[in-house]
């Protein structure tokens, strides 16, 4: 909850990265920590998309 909270603040306030990158890199980082709590069936979907 803290993640899904502060990333666009955290966004906004140190990323250094390519600003045209931004939003996929905090939707990649937010989908590897909710990742392991997805059952086999969310995982395969997950990895498909």
């Amino acid at each position: 909850m803290i993640l899904n909270n502060f990333w666009l603040s955290h966004a906004e306030i140190l990323y250094q990265g390519n600003e045209a990158e931004k939003t996929k890199y905090f939707n990649k980082l937010v989908g590897a920590f909710i990742f392991p709590s997805l059952s086999d069936k969310g995982q395969k979907e997950y990895k498909e998309r």
